[in-house]
């Protein structure tokens, strides 16, 4: 209080002279050194998967009048678990270890630096973020000249954490072997594996050599092609992979591979009272439990239904090589009182396989897939058919619920296109550099840009949404999209782009654009 009262007197009384006193004008003034400093308030700190990790940050200063630091003291103080500043440091590098497996969420430091030529102490606070490693991150699966790349996106932002080599840092410089083609993580739901789930997200790798099964906390190699691949015969040649909840599925030479637990898949047979038993599928979609397939050898759809586990140990051998204990792949299941709006065992034409995803979703099971098609001959390019969960399973609306024939701009076999629980029947789909919404509510439905990369020669190569499905965990992921980015000049991005629930981009936000990588191939989020 003395000070206070102190301070102002001499205030007051300064302005008590400046009224009778004519100013000369003549002083002397002595410099004073001052002290700017570029001091960060926020670092990053990424938890390392093995051993520890010593972090340093060297903090950055200029001064107006001294050419170096030597009149220049420095301590750091670390606040401990009650708020107190405790010594830590008198030296100008801020050093500190970072733990393999801690759970810390962030720590606290306090710079003072002390001007000796004048006495003046600066305060500064920096407040430590703690990541941990491969939790609510991007997986990048790259091209590079053939060869694969695992790149990752961690802490999403202006604070990410870029690698376009993750798997190489992680594995002592190790390589992927093949030429990439698809990524799947499952970030909400673990592996089963004979006595129980993995403790940890599941990440698969596919490549035209197989693949690998790895651990996503860590990115270690835990089976190959052939260990998680049952019976497994011949060359591999995976092209799509799919997971909801703990199902998983694998297309490989256009056969259909399910999980049936322990991370084992086995080959789906057809139903042997189907008229035709030759097919080739090239795409699906999950609704919910369930599978749609299309067979683009004969144009049609079938339906595989693994609600429960067939090839749990309470059935026969599931590696039985006769097949009999496995569920079967048919046809869709007609609701009687709701005929069909399109007929899914003849749709004709040259269609190609584009896209297959669940587009809606409740708690109750009740659920939409989409599958889109390409043809090349025909004036509407795009076909969009729609499948009911209702339908299929209880009857209450048509199984094949809607079908969109339409020829939205700039729509290719080069679009990439994707769908989330967040959006009920929209449809986004690329074009070179631009990202469209496809509005199936609409008549006639409706094309519209939401998105146009600011590099003209970019190219989309990929596109997911971080969460498809948000029936058992949402935490806002299902709203952010994904693109994967190809510049001219041969740099790939990620760039993530997010949604209003209209499927327009949220205004007044920043596009965050991730580059450093190869041509991107497939994009999968963990949410773990």
């Amino acid at each position: 209080m003395k000070s206070i009262k102190y301070l102002f007197s001499i205030l007051f009384t300064s302005a008590l002279l400046l009224g009778c006193y004519k100013d000369k004008g003549n002083y002397e003034y002595t410099p004073v050194n001052k002290l700017k400093d570029s001091v960060v308030t926020t670092l990053v700190a990424r938890i390392p998967t093995k051993d520890s990790t010593i972090v340093e940050y060297l903090p950055l200063f200029t001064q107006t009048i001294n050419k170096d630091e030597s009149k220049l003291s420095f301590e750091w103080q670390k606040s401990n678990p009650t708020g107190q500043w405790i010594s830590y440091s008198k030296v100008k590098t801020l050093k500190f270890s970072v733990k393999a497996g801690s759970l810390a969420e962030r720590d606290f430091f306090r710079l003072i630096t002390i001007d000796n030529s004048v006495g003046i102490k600066y305060y500064n606070d920096i407040m430590i973020n703690y990541v941990q490693p491969f939790v609510k991150c991007w997986f990048v699966l790259q091209d590079d000249n053939s060869k694969s790349l695992l790149g990752t996106v961690e802490n999403m932002g202006p604070s990410a954490l870029v690698s376009a080599d993750a798997y190489g840092k992680e594995n002592a410089g190790a390589v992927i072997d093949g030429k990439p083609r698809v990524l799947m993580v499952n970030g909400l739901y673990n592996s089963f594996t004979s006595t129980g789930s993995w403790p940890f997200a599941s990440l698969y790798v596919f490549t035209d050599q197989g693949g690998k099964f790895y651990n996503a906390g860590n990115l270690t190699p835990l089976l190959n092609y052939t260990g998680f691949m049952r019976q497994y015969t011949g060359t591999p040649n995976p092209t799509k992979a799919y997971w909801y909840t703990s199902r998983e599925a694998i297309l490989d030479k256009g056969e259909l591979w399910q999980q049936g637990g322990a991370t084992r898949f086995y080959m789906a047979p057809l139903d042997g009272t189907l008229p035709i038993l030759s097919h080739n599928f090239t795409g699906g979609a999950f609704i919910y439990n369930a599978m749609i397939l299309f067979d683009e050898l004969n144009k049609r759809f079938l339906y595989f239904n693994n609600a429960g586990n067939s090839y749990s140990s309470s059935n026969t051998n599931p590696e039985n090589p006769t097949t009999e204990n496995r569920t079967k792949i048919t046809n869709i299941p007609v609701a009687g009182a709701y005929p069909n709006k399109f007929n899914p065992t003849a749709i004709g034409g040259d269609k190609t396989f584009l896209y297959g995803g669940m587009s809606y979703g409740l708690f109750n099971f009740e659920a939409k897939a989409l599958i889109a098609t390409y043809s090349e001959i025909d004036a509407n390019k795009l076909h969009v058919y729609e499948f009911s969960s209702n339908g299929i399973r209880t009857g209450t609306e048509a199984s094949c619920s809607a079908y969109w024939p339409c020829n939205p701009p700039g729509i290719s076999t080069a679009s990439k296109l994707a769908t989330s629980f967040a959006f009920q029947r929209i449809l986004f789909y690329s074009s070179g550099n631009k990202i469209y919404k496809l509005d199936l509510n609409a008549t006639p439905v409706n094309a519209s840009v939401i998105y146009q990369h600011p590099d003209p020669t970019a190219t989309v190569t990929a596109m997911r949404f971080r969460t498809e499905y948000n029936g058992f965990s949402d935490n806002g992921t299902i709203n952010w999209l994904g693109i994967g980015v190809m510049r001219a000049n041969g740099v790939g991005s990620l760039v993530e782009l997010h949604l209003k629930a209209s499927g327009d981009l949220v205004s007044g936000e920043t596009v965050q654009e991730y580059s450093g990588f190869k041509r991107i191939v497939d994009i999968a989020y963990n949410n773990k």
